[in-house]
């Protein structure tokens, strides 16, 4: 039977006792119905995964024994920053939860001139901890130790100014395919995507200004949720572990 994989912020060493409560306890105790002698995987970002068991379950709260650690890294080689403009209903929590699984280091939300998503920055906030516990939910799922970091979200022009490392590439329908690239061995690659509504001429040029190479993944126009997980696939294939 397979281990049910929980995240948690707590502190893990073998041999302590650690109380899960909130949503992990609920959904061990109440939705997978664990009970006292069960066994259970818990991470918390060090990059270790650690086996555990049930000792006590009381309406909600579970408290565990951590039995050991383990060695377990199933990090990609290449380092991958998302820079995804928000989109309107779970388009963007399908688009991050894929890109979890297959492998992205890092995702921040963007706003851009055809975003349609305009919100305070305390709503913001809120979608950000949202996502944050998409990301999470995803390395429960997928064996991942290390969940991705969502940042707050940002303007795109502000964002395109931002030093980073490595290949960097926007996708649009006007670039060129992105086998061009294919030659190239980068570490640590930033993938930009735009909305529905595509990117605006202003964004394209300060982008091909921030050093940025505008890239396409063929002839047909593919829907904001989509090309994420295409251009994460390609580039695991190209440089990482696919």
């Amino acid at each position: 039977m397979r281990l049910p994989r929980l995240y948690t912020d707590k502190v893990l060493v073998p041999e302590s006792r650690v109380q899960l409560q909130g949503q992990a306890g609920h959904y061990l105790s109440r939705v997978l119905r664990r009970g006292p002698g069960d066994r259970v995987i818990l991470f918390n970002g060090d990059g270790k995964q650690y086996q555990a068991a049930i000792r006590d379950s009381h309406r909600g709260t579970v408290i565990v024994e951590v039995l050991r650690c383990e060695e377990a890294s199933r990090e990609s080689p290449l380092q991958l920053h998302l820079g995804l403009v928000m989109s309107k209903g779970d388009r963007m929590d399908w688009a991050l939860q894929k890109a979890t699984e297959l492998g992205v280091s890092g995702f921040t939300p963007l706003s851009s001139k055809f975003c349609d998503i305009r919100l305070n920055s305390q709503r913001l906030e809120k979608k950000r901890q949202h996502w944050q516990q998409v990301a999470i939910s995803a390395c429960e799922q997928c064996g991942r130790n290390e969940p991705p970091v969502v940042q707050p979200a940002t303007e795109l022009m502000q964002w395109l100014q931002t030093p980073t490392e490595g290949l960097r590439l926007m996708f649009d329908v006007s670039g060129n395919n992105l086998r061009q690239w294919a030659l190239e061995t980068p570490k640590n690659v930033v993938l930009l995507v735009g909305p529905e509504g595509g990117f605006s001429d202003a964004e394209l040029d300060h982008a091909t200004a921030a050093g940025f190479r505008i890239a396409a993944l063929g002839p047909r126009i593919m829907r904001t949720e989509t090309v994420p997980v295409a251009a994460i696939a390609l580039a695991q294939y190209l440089w990482g572990d696919l």
